[in-house]
């Protein structure tokens, strides 16, 4: 049977409309050849063991699937342990691509079959020497950072003479982890009162459109909007958080309300003053000797989006994320979603029914390779990732995913919130805008600005 957390996503239509699948994309230098990849995938990942148990697979969750017994999610082996690696033949410009990652977020699972796949487009036909992958997974089997740590068994180090390996480590707790769940109660009215006088960044909703589950999959696909950057070496990051002494999570976030609010009030005076921001946290609960899976927890902060000064909102950014880290909402969270994971599927649905509008920026940090940044040996020119679950959503998603260095930054959400189709690419344009004016800051005074 599915753990509780994991057994929550597993509540969609998975066989029928799925809402809960992440499809990571990666466009390379040079043309991909799928022997290759088919034979470092089934070595380095479907056919690895455990190093203290040599015959107990490391990835057992990638050769099942997933059936239902009286509401309730259970492993089965599939009939292809192995699961789908496939080439697309027919050449695509970058902007099929897109359409096909789409598609491919939506697309039903074939029953009897593991919950996911590995697509090879084989030429970017306006890209000289360009191909693309596509990975496509369901959230039960696991979360994009534990999924994309499995890139670091498909990279080709620099160094074979050292490799780095990816090791599970148990974080040891204190006592007084354990006992931050005693003040939840105490957070969570706290919390509520503050995140309750926040504001979205769109009012009228007059002209919205409802997304039918029921139509097919291209049709609520067509809904997503997308875009991510080019590379950003990460040094840039580290060397403005460190010029104003905040850390680099606090750059990027502080960067990315200043973007989004340039994108959605052009007049600074207009725009609203604080925004819900969510994003991932690992969970004091642990995770166990899991690789896959889902792992993390959300704590949210209190985002003041209006204020025009990019280092005191750098600074405000800081805090509210260093609030965030002490509160005990998180743990709170932790122990609700797995309450709530371990209901059957109908009760899950419908606690879900019309919580789908949540006018919240989801944040999330994805550490992909940190010492390559290659695919079986290409290198990786551009990636990003799309979420099912944000078709029909009123959230606005930003995604953080850094490989091998370097950053890419990426904007994800429904027609109704990017309602125009180059609004996520101007909200990166407005990040890199954000990031130049914060090089160019002169620091304020850690004495006044900076309380930990």
């Amino acid at each position: 049977m599915l753990i509780a957390l994991d057994g929550m996503f597993a509540a969609d239509e998975m066989y029928v409309a799925p809402r809960n699948t992440v499809v990571g994309c990666m466009v390379l230098d040079g043309f991909a050849n799928l022997d290759l990849i088919q034979k470092m995938l089934r070595k380095n990942i479907l056919e690895a063991r455990c190093e203290k148990e040599p015959g107990t697979l490391m990835y057992p969750e990638l050769r099942r699937t997933i059936t239902h017994w009286l509401g309730y999610p259970f492993w089965i082996e599939s009939e292809l342990p192995y699961g789908g690696i496939r080439t697309y033949d027919k050449e695509l410009s970058l902007e099929e691509l897109r359409n096909f990652q789409a598609q491919l977020t939506f697309q039903p699972y074939r029953k009897n079959v593991p919950l996911w796949e590995v697509v090879i487009i084989k030429k970017i036909s306006d890209q000289p020497n360009t191909s693309a992958i596509l990975f496509r997974f369901h959230h039960a089997l696991a979360d994009g950072p534990a999924m994309l740590s499995l890139l670091r068994e498909m990279t080709s180090s620099q160094n074979p003479t050292n490799p780095k390996q990816l090791v599970s480590v148990e974080r040891r707790r204190t006592g007084f982890e354990a006992l931050r769940v005693l003040r939840a109660p105490y957070d969570i009215i706290m919390q509520e009162k503050v995140l309750g006088k926040n504001d979205w960044l769109i009012k009228d909703k007059q002209n919205w459109t409802q997304c039918d589950f029921s139509s097919h999959y291209s049709t609520i696909a067509a809904r997503l909007r997308f875009h991510s950057s080019e590379s950003i070496p990460f040094s840039v990051i580290r060397h403005v958080g460190g010029a104003h002494g905040v850390s680099g999570t606090a750059v990027l976030h502080s960067a990315m309300l200043g973007a989004v609010r340039r994108s959605y009030f052009p007049n600074g005076e207009e725009s609203i003053s604080r925004v819900t921001v969510q994003t991932p946290q690992l969970s004091i609960l642990g995770k166990g000797r899991r690789l896959l899976g889902n792992n993390v927890t959300f704590g949210w902060y209190s985002a003041h989006m209006g204020e025009l000064n990019v280092v005191k909102r750098l600074h405000e950014t800081q805090e509210g994320l260093l609030a965030m880290k002490k509160s005990a909402c998180p743990v709170a969270l932790a122990v609700f979603v797995r309450a709530l994971g371990s209901l059957p599927r109908p009760g899950i649905r419908k606690f879900f029914q019309g919580k789908r509008q949540d006018e919240k920026i989801f944040v999330y940090n994805i550490p992909a390779p940190g010492d390559v940044d290659n695919f079986c040996g290409y290198n990786i020119k551009h990636i990003d990732m799309t979420v099912g679950s944000y078709a029909g959503n009123a959230g606005l998603a930003i995604s953080f995913i850094t490989a091998g260095g370097n950053l890419r930054i990426g904007v994800l959400g429904d027609e109704n919130v990017l309602y125009g189709k180059d609004q996520a690419k101007e909200i990166i344009s407005n990040f890199m805008e954000e990031l130049e004016d914060l090089k160019n800051a002169t620091p304020l005074s850690k004495e006044i600005y900076y309380r930990v």
